[in-house]
């Protein structure tokens, strides 16, 4: 019973580090994307 609980807990905290890591790096493209837009307006 101990074991499941461990191995969903694992689950849920590499999930959510998987979703921080996407988004970080969907922030750091639309940051570039910014950046070249204005850039390219310039």
């Amino acid at each position: 019973m101990q074991s499941v609980f461990v191995v969903s807990f694992y689950l849920t905290f590499v999930c959510t580090n998987l979703i921080t890591v996407f988004l970080k790096i969907d922030l750091a493209n639309g940051n570039t994307l910014n950046f070249k837009a204005i850039y390219v307006r310039k």
